[in-house]
């Protein structure tokens, strides 16, 4: 209950991961870490799976807002990617039905900012209902990382 009324009194902060009571909205295998007294999620992944983690959106309304924002840490020495996927309150079991996108990143902490048009406009024959946002899911693929970061989670205007 202290995540869901974290979730309300913060929004459009989603997570920064400086309040242990927002961490129950994380789900998936991680450890929280610290960059430059910041803290931040460490997703970890076995070699044979995807390392997923899911954000519970509380199926809030981010139609005022302009675009979904966050930091991600790839700490690999090479470029490689992260996969965002997220969901609404329909069925989003397909891949078709649902937002998702592929981020390439660099070495080091890449900043991501998505236009919340693009996100809307993400599934094939439908639009995302922006009022009703649910889930959001990062994962990647089995040969990329050992582990990734991921830090401020966000809606701007």
């Amino acid at each position: 209950m202290d995540a869901i009324k974290w979730r309300k009194e913060k929004f459009p902060l989603l997570a920064d991961f400086e309040d242990l009571k927002q961490l129950p909205l994380i789900k998936g295998t991680y450890f929280l870490s610290e960059h430059d007294k910041n803290n931040f999620i460490k997703v970890y992944q076995a070699a044979w799976e995807n390392s997923l983690i899911r954000y519970e959106a509380g199926n809030k309304d981010w139609s005022s807002y302009n675009s979904f924002n966050a930091e991600i840490l790839n700490p690999l020495g090479r470029n490689s990617s992260i996969h965002i996927r997220i969901d609404d309150n329909q069925d989003c079991l397909e891949v078709g039905t649902r937002y998702a996108r592929e981020i390439n990143l660099v070495p080091g902490w890449n900043k991501i900012s998505i236009p919340l048009t693009e996100i809307a406009e993400g599934p094939e024959n439908r639009t995302l209902d922006l009022k009703k946002i649910r889930f959001i899911y990062f994962y990647n693929q089995p040969e990329d990382f050992q582990w990734y970061g991921i830090d401020n989670l966000h809606l701007n205007n």
